[in-house]
């Protein structure tokens, strides 16, 4: 798991195929996304315009993952454990990206958030900001960044939203509507019936042109001119 070269043929071979994003996988025990060892991940998806997704347990950053403490109970801790696994990983994941300087290094490079709610997006952001840049800058012990936490998602960041989450119109709000796509979960166990998703999103109290971007011109954006493609 978490092979650097073993990623970069990987997605040579799948682009040739038509693929149109990379999901890492979680790093083998004492690699880290940050070394140099996975320059060349970030370098052939940046020259491929392949996006790199975040999906829950799938692609943290290593070990211990937070929600190991419930793995093994039953019950309601299935619960916590599952509320866990993809917003929390996935955060830790772009904390990861942007204050170890790997979006700085590939600002090309664009970075996704997969199956794991916007709603938390706003309040990361401003709590990263403030570690790297505010009053807990105290904490961030290296070299400035060149941009914020709000300036790289804005320029190479994108998050799926549920159609009927509560925070779509919050993170909207607080960050913006440009960097939204859609999100439908099918076909898993607790994802909602297929004809529900567009029909959330549509009823969200959001305007017609933020509906728009984010069930079509985001994902454009996102994935590229090869999208109209295919």
């Amino acid at each position: 798991g978490g092979d650097a070269h073993g990623i970069v043929e990987e997605t040579k071979r799948t682009y040739e195929m038509g693929s149109m994003a990379v999901i890492i996988s979680t790093p083998s025990p004492g690699h880290w996304w940050h070394t140099e060892e996975f320059d060349q991940v970030w370098a052939v998806c940046q020259e491929l315009g392949m996006p790199i997704l975040l999906h829950g347990n799938e692609t943290r950053t290593g070990g211990p993952a937070t929600y190991d403490r419930y793995s093994d109970m039953h019950g309601p801790f299935d619960a916590i454990h599952h509320a866990i696994n993809f917003p929390m990983e996935n955060m830790i994941g772009v904390a990861h990206f942007m204050l170890t300087g790997i979006l700085d290094r590939y600002p090309g490079l664009k970075l996704s958030i997969f199956e794991a709610n916007c709603g938390w997006l706003p309040f990361w952001l401003s709590r990263l900001e403030n570690c790297a840049f505010g009053r807990q800058e105290v904490t961030f012990d290296a070299e400035p960044l060149n941009a914020t936490p709000w300036e790289y998602f804005n320029r190479q960041c994108f998050i799926a939203c549920d159609g009927d989450e509560l925070g779509v119109k919050f993170c909207i709000e607080h960050v913006g509507d440009n960097n939204i796509v859609f999100n439908t979960d099918y076909p898993h166990a607790d994802a909602p019936d297929p004809w529900e998703p567009v029909p959330n999103l549509l009823d969200q109290p959001i305007t017609e042109e933020s509906k728009r971007k984010i069930m079509w011109d985001n994902a454009v954006k996102m994935y590229g001119a090869r999208l109209l493609e295919n």
